[in-house]
This record gives structure tokens, C-alpha cells and sequence, in this order.
């Protein structure tokens, strides 16, 4: 307020009281009181306070039924539940996703990865997601199988009472390779798809792994048949994936879902290392068979036991399409070289080699490609001969394959190409 309004206004105040101080006295005229209310008691029964505070809507006059009865509630996830309470007749418990129990179903395979000094691994994110993925696709493809009346192929089971040679030429066998044949696969890729293709013709899903770290697994094997499922770890190189590829296969034959580092380590329990050690030895057997490394020409010159340069174990591996640390092992097997050779050298050499890294300027992703290699032949056809059967929408096969519909007739001429 400002100075002379304040003056103006308290002059006239002060006026008025002194011309009422002067006047007559009169009684002061009180407001009369408001008669109270009488109030009803609240009737807090049971049934008013479910059908007005839990939530049971609509209400009906002629009442309801409540009672305990063995029946699962209805859980809905914190983010979503509110939408669905807001609907009249849903009586609905809306839970924080941190109270239910995380069970995996069906469970994780075992692990025989090996476990270094008093630490253990773990199933990350990224390894679960894969197993996730594998069985899904896997579903799918029984579906799409029981649509297109395929008759899909039931593997033969082994057990570890038979010697790993011997084993590894009836894999040979089931497999369809032939020693021919094989010697043409010198290129490392070429050997790796060679393999791929004959396991997968024998009824197994073969899919590659990504977004895991070779150091966390390097495969897994799932062995529910039909349809068996083997991941590979796509950062390996073509020689890894191969023996990675072989080594799951046992895994599958065995009927022994896994996750392996493929690595003999004695620090796994006894049960867990002969099991590892019994599925590399036929995994090597079967790449390498004892007679044809023996007849090598740069093998069968030397029947005593002997160190072995670099250059001549990798001229050899070419001839099988391996590593020469396979080839290594298998001398050692066959009595061509000694333990103490073995170690020094294998000490050196890394159980898994690594993809090369392809830099970014110098690389653009071929997206069909990648996914028919990733997914693998059978799978891919399954999906593109249901979409062409009319059984599945071009935005179902482009969902499935994880692409553009724009990209799906790219990746049928690469499924089918010979």
C-alpha cells in the first residue's frame, strides 16, 4: 500500500472509532448456533469394503460369492496391470516383477565349462538369450515341419563304453564324408561348411551364436529329438567352429545337453572331464581317422615318435581341414610324437582362435548372408517353402528371419543356390 492511502484510510478509521467510543453503549448481536447433525455409524462390513477398496466391479444388488478356492491368481506385471484394473470385472493382483520367481523352462543345459581358480561362470544375458532363441526356432521348426508332412530324422544314441577310434568312423558313416571328399576341403570355411551341411542333413539345427564372448562358451548342444540343436560361437575361427561343430555333435549323440569351452581341464570334477576328454577324442577321431593321418605323406615317413615344425603340421592339417592343433593331438594319439612335445607346443597355442576383425570402412554387412549363415540352410528353406506354400505371410517369414520383407527373395535364392 502506498504512504498516502495508507494516511487517508487510517484517518478515517481513526474518526469512526472516536465517534463510536462517544455514543450510547448497545449489546452486541451474536450469530445464532446451527442445531447439530445426527450422523449414521458407518457400516464397515466386509462386503463394502471388497466391493469398494479391493476392486470387485461391477457391483450387483443381488450380491456375490466369495470364497477360498484352489486356483492360481491373476498376476500382471507392475508397467501393465493398471490398465487392465481400470476395466470394470477384472479383479485383478498386480504384483512387482521382483516377487515372482525367475524359473527357466526348460532348464539351462549342463555346464562343462571348466572353472578357473575359485571362480565359476555364469549364464549371461546375451548366452540366455541365445538358448532362448535356439528353442524357439526350434518349436517353429516342428510346426513348420508337421505343415509340410516332413519326416524328420531321429539320430542314433552312444555311450561312452566304445573306444573314440572306432566311434569316430561310424560317425563318418552317419555323416556320409568320405576320405575323397574330404581332402577337397582345404579351405578352413569350406571344411567348416562341409561339416555343417552333413550334420545338419543328418536332422540337427545348426545355428551360430552371436553377441557371446568365446571366453563365456564357445558351443552349446540342446538334445531333445527330434531336431537337435547345436550352437556354434560365430566369433571362432573356421577351424574352431569345425571342431566346436564335432565336439557338440558327440554331446548330441550322447543325449547330454551342454555348454562347453571344449578346453580338458582337471579342475573339473572326474565325471565332467571324461566326459570332455572321451568327446574331443571322437570329435578328433572323426576329422582325423587313425589310417589316413598315418598314411600322410608327410606322416608315414616317421614311425618312431618325433618333433614336428610348425610348417609341416600345417601343411598337414590343410590336408584334413583342421587345425594343426588337432593334427597335433591326434600324432600324439597315434604315437607320432611325445607329451612333452605336445605340451610345449600346445601350451603356446590358444584352445580357440579368433575370427579376424574386419574393419569398418572396409566391410559392409550382407544381411541375407549373414542370416542364412547364421540360421542355417534347413531352417531358412522350412521358413521360405512354408511362405511359398502360402502357410506364412511375407511379414511372418521376414519376422522369423529377422529381415526386411524387402530382403526375403535374396535370402531364398541364397537358401537354395547349390
Amino acid at each position: 500500500m502506498r504512504r498516502r492511502t495508507f494516511l487517508t484510510t487510517g484517518a478515517m478509521a481513526a474518526v469512526g472509532f472516536g465517534a463510536a467510543a462517544c455514543g450510547p453503549k448497545q449489546s452486541p448481536t451474536l450469530t445464532p448456533r446451527r442445531p447439530m447433525v445426527n450422523l449414521p455409524p458407518v457400516k464397515a462390513s466386509w462386503d463394502r469394503i471388497i466391493r469398494t477398496t479391493v476392486g470387485l466391479r461391477p457391483h450387483r444388488d443381488a450380491g456375490f460369492v466369495l470364497k477360498a478356492d484352489k486356483l492360481d491368481a491373476l498376476l500382471f506385471p507392475g508397467w501393465s496391470g493398471a490398465n487392465i484394473a481400470d476395466k470394470p470385472g477384472y479383479p485383478t493382483v498386480i504384483v512387482p516383477f521382483g516377487m515372482v520367481p525367475n524359473v527357466l523352462t526348460p532348464p539351462l543345459p549342463h555346464d562343462f565349462r571348466r572353472l578357473p581358480g575359485d571362480g565359476l561362470f555364469h549364464y549371461g544375458r546375451a548366452l540366455r538369450y541365445q538358448l532362448r532363441q535356439a528353442r524357439l526356432r526350434r518349436e517353429l521348426a516342428l510346426d513348420l515341419a508337421g505343415e509340410q508332412d516332413m519326416e524328420l530324422r531321429q539320430l542314433p544314441q552312444i555311450d561312452r563304453s566304445k573306444e573314440p577310434e572306432r566311434l569316430g568312423g561310424q560317425l563318418r558313416e552317419l555323416l556320409k564324408v568320405t576320405s575323397e571328399e574330404q581332402r577337397l576341403w582345404r579351405d578352413p570355411r569350406k571344411s567348416y561348411n562341409g561339416w555343417r551341411s552333413r550334420v545338419e542333413a543328418a536332422g540337427t539345427l545348426v545355428f551360430q551364436v552371436t553377441g557371446v564372448a568365446p571366453a563365456e562358451v564357445l558351443g552349446f548342444s540342446l538334445t531333445e529329438q527330434p531336431l537337435p540343436i547345436i550352437g556354434i560361437n560365430r566369433k571362432l575361427a573356421p577351424n574352431g567352429r569345425t571342431f566346436t561343430l564335432l565336439h557338440e555333435f558327440v554331446h548330441v549323440l550322447l543325449r547330454e545337453s551342454s555348454l562347453c569351452d571344449i578346453e580338458e581341464s582337471f579342475a573339473r570334477p572326474p565325471q565332467e572331464q571324461a566326459t570332455e576328454v572321451f568327446c574331443n577324442a571322437t570329435a578328433a577321431a572323426t576329422l582325423v581317422p587313425r589310417d589316413a593321418l598315418l598314411a600322410d605323406p608327410l606322416v608315414s615317413p616317421h614311425p618312431r615318435p618325433r618333433d614336428w615344425s610348425d610348417e609341416e603340421l600345417d601343411a598337414i592339417a590343410r590336408n584334413f581341414g583342421v587345425s594343426k592343433h588337432v593334427v597335433l593331438r591326434r600324432l600324439l594319439t597315434v604315437g607320432r610324437t611325445t607329451q612333452t612335445f605336445y605340451s610345449s607346443r600346445a601350451a603356446s597355442w590358444r584352445v580357440y582362435e579368433l575370427a579376424p576383425a574386419k574393419k569398418d570402412q572396409d566391410f559392409k554387412r550382407n544381411m541375407p548372408q549373414e542370416i542364412v549363415s547364421d540360421l542355417g540352410r534347413p531352417f531358412v528353406r522350412m521358413i521360405i517353402e512354408s511362405y511359398l506354400n502360402s502357410n506364412l505371410s511375407l511379414s511372418d517369414a521376414s519376422r522369423y528371419l529377422g529381415l526386411r520383407a524387402g530382403q526375403v527373395e535374396k535370402v531364398r535364392e541364397l537358401a537354395f543356390q547349390s
